[in-house]
């Protein structure tokens, strides 16, 4: 539906969107969800933990988070706050680019020993965002 907006109406929508942002407040209604709990599959019903929730936000809302996450990256990326080591929610990379950026690096310092080692700390997040 936005995106076949007409011309004025996409303008409209981006002054009201710069007007949110420069003023530093969000709509009543742009923050209003709605949350639809969906059992996980084989799980017993009688338990929360058997429950994903979904939340549904409205669409400025998620033009808003998208403007803000692209303009949040911008700067910290123009800054170079982030290290290159960084794979987590950045564009063109995954979790496999990870995986092998660690393995790469072990190969080298393996290949180069006893001048250069690797060190790793793995840590165990299941279920860390269940107490966020």
């Amino acid at each position: 539906m936005i995106d076949h907006l007409g011309r004025d109406a996409s303008h409209r929508l981006m002054n009201i969107i710069n007007i949110s942002w420069s003023s530093r407040r969000l709509s009543r209604d742009w923050k209003r969800t709605t949350v639809i709990s969906i059992r996980k599959l084989q799980k017993d019903a009688r338990f929360p933990e058997s429950y994903r929730p979904i939340v549904l936000t409205s669409v400025a809302c998620k033009i808003v988070e998208k403007m803000l996450l692209k303009r949040l990256l911008f700067y910290l990326n123009s800054r170079h706050l982030l290290p290159k080591e960084e794979y987590g929610f950045k564009s063109g990379h995954s979790t496999t680019d990870q995986v092998l950026f660690i393995c790469q690096k072990i190969r080298y310092a393996h290949n180069f020993k006893p001048t250069h080692h690797a060190v790793g700390t793995f840590l165990e997040l299941s279920k860390a965002f269940d107490t966020v």
